[in-house]
Protein backbone atom coordinates (compact mmCIF):
# COMPACT_ATOMS: atom_id res chain seq x y z
CA UNK A 1 0.00 0.00 0.00
CA UNK A 2 2.74 2.16 0.78
CA UNK A 3 4.21 2.18 -2.89
CA UNK A 4 0.95 3.20 -4.18
CA UNK A 5 0.65 6.21 -1.67
CA UNK A 6 3.99 6.69 -2.96
CA UNK A 7 3.30 6.95 -6.61
CA UNK A 8 0.55 9.51 -5.81
CA UNK A 9 3.05 11.98 -3.93
CA UNK A 10 5.68 11.44 -6.12
CA UNK A 11 2.83 11.49 -9.32
CA UNK A 12 5.28 15.00 -10.97
CA UNK A 13 8.68 13.40 -10.10
CA UNK A 14 9.79 12.24 -13.49
CA UNK A 15 13.53 11.91 -12.19
CA UNK A 16 14.66 9.35 -9.90
CA UNK A 17 14.07 5.32 -10.46
CA UNK A 18 11.44 3.05 -8.73
CA UNK A 19 12.28 -0.94 -8.66
CA UNK A 20 10.45 -3.40 -9.66
CA UNK A 21 8.57 -3.83 -6.29
CA UNK A 22 7.48 -0.07 -6.33
CA UNK A 23 5.95 -0.35 -9.81
CA UNK A 24 4.15 -3.60 -9.66
CA UNK A 25 2.51 -3.10 -6.09
CA UNK A 26 1.50 0.72 -7.25
CA UNK A 27 0.50 -1.37 -10.76
CA UNK A 28 -1.83 -3.94 -8.83
CA UNK A 29 -3.40 -1.26 -6.15
CA UNK A 30 -4.27 1.15 -9.28
CA UNK A 31 -5.77 -1.81 -10.72
CA UNK A 32 -8.11 -2.95 -7.99
CA UNK A 33 -9.18 0.60 -7.04
CA UNK A 34 -9.85 1.22 -11.18
CA UNK A 35 -11.56 -1.99 -10.90
CA UNK A 36 -14.00 -1.53 -7.96
CA UNK A 37 -15.19 2.06 -9.09
CA UNK A 38 -15.90 0.22 -12.56
CA UNK A 39 -18.55 -2.20 -10.85
CA UNK A 40 -19.94 0.63 -8.17
CA UNK A 41 -20.57 2.96 -11.66
CA UNK A 42 -21.28 0.68 -14.44
CA UNK A 43 -24.88 -0.29 -12.86
CA UNK A 44 -26.03 3.30 -12.71
CA UNK A 45 -24.41 3.86 -16.39
CA UNK A 46 -26.51 0.37 -17.63
CA UNK A 47 -29.51 1.58 -15.82
CA UNK A 48 -29.54 5.21 -17.08
CA UNK A 49 -28.81 3.37 -20.89
CA UNK A 50 -31.69 1.72 -20.42
CA UNK A 51 -33.55 4.36 -19.36
CA UNK A 52 -33.29 6.24 -22.51
CA UNK A 53 -30.84 9.35 -20.50
CA UNK A 54 -27.05 10.26 -20.87
CA UNK A 55 -24.98 7.82 -19.21
CA UNK A 56 -22.86 9.75 -16.61
CA UNK A 57 -19.51 10.30 -17.06
CA UNK A 58 -18.78 8.32 -13.90
CA UNK A 59 -16.22 8.32 -11.02
CA UNK A 60 -14.19 5.48 -12.54
CA UNK A 61 -13.56 7.79 -15.49
CA UNK A 62 -12.77 10.50 -13.34
CA UNK A 63 -10.33 8.10 -11.59
CA UNK A 64 -8.60 7.42 -14.88
CA UNK A 65 -8.08 10.80 -15.77
CA UNK A 66 -6.30 11.53 -12.13
CA UNK A 67 -4.30 8.54 -12.25
CA UNK A 68 -2.51 8.84 -15.28
CA UNK A 69 0.52 11.22 -14.41
CA UNK A 70 0.75 9.47 -11.91
CA UNK A 71 1.07 6.09 -13.21
CA UNK A 72 3.23 7.44 -16.48
CA UNK A 73 5.38 8.91 -13.71
CA UNK A 74 6.90 5.66 -12.10
CA UNK A 75 6.10 3.94 -15.35
CA UNK A 76 9.11 6.30 -16.40
CA UNK A 77 11.27 5.98 -13.52
CA UNK A 78 11.02 1.97 -13.57
CA UNK A 79 12.51 2.37 -16.66
CA UNK A 80 14.88 4.79 -16.19
CA UNK A 81 15.90 2.02 -13.02
CA UNK A 82 16.55 -0.57 -15.87
CA UNK A 83 19.08 1.78 -17.48
CA UNK A 84 16.06 2.83 -20.40
CA UNK A 85 15.62 6.79 -21.11
CA UNK A 86 12.17 7.93 -20.89
CA UNK A 87 10.81 7.81 -24.44
CA UNK A 88 11.09 3.76 -24.46
CA UNK A 89 7.36 4.46 -22.94
CA UNK A 90 5.72 5.31 -26.49
CA UNK A 91 6.30 1.93 -27.27
CA UNK A 92 3.03 1.43 -25.87
CA UNK A 93 1.83 3.35 -29.42
CA UNK A 94 3.13 0.10 -31.15
CA UNK A 95 0.37 -1.77 -32.40
CA UNK A 96 0.57 -5.46 -31.19
CA UNK A 97 4.29 -5.77 -30.20
CA UNK A 98 4.76 -2.25 -28.10
CA UNK A 99 2.80 -3.00 -25.20
CA UNK A 100 3.99 -6.61 -24.60
CA UNK A 101 8.03 -5.15 -25.26
CA UNK A 102 6.97 -2.53 -22.47
CA UNK A 103 5.66 -4.81 -20.38
CA UNK A 104 8.80 -7.18 -20.62
CA UNK A 105 10.91 -4.35 -19.71
CA UNK A 106 9.14 -2.82 -16.85
CA UNK A 107 9.12 -6.49 -15.00
CA UNK A 108 12.99 -6.51 -15.46
CA UNK A 109 15.39 -6.74 -12.14
CA UNK A 110 17.12 -3.61 -11.52
CA UNK A 111 20.15 -2.42 -13.58
CA UNK A 112 19.90 -5.37 -16.21
CA UNK A 113 20.26 -2.95 -19.33
CA UNK A 114 22.97 -0.74 -17.32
Amino acid sequence: MTEYINMWKNFANFSGTANKRDYWMAFLFNFIVSFVLVLITSRSMINAIMEGRPAPFGIANIYALAAFIPSLSIAVRRLRDIGKEWFYIFLFFVPCVGWIFIIYLLAQPTGRYR
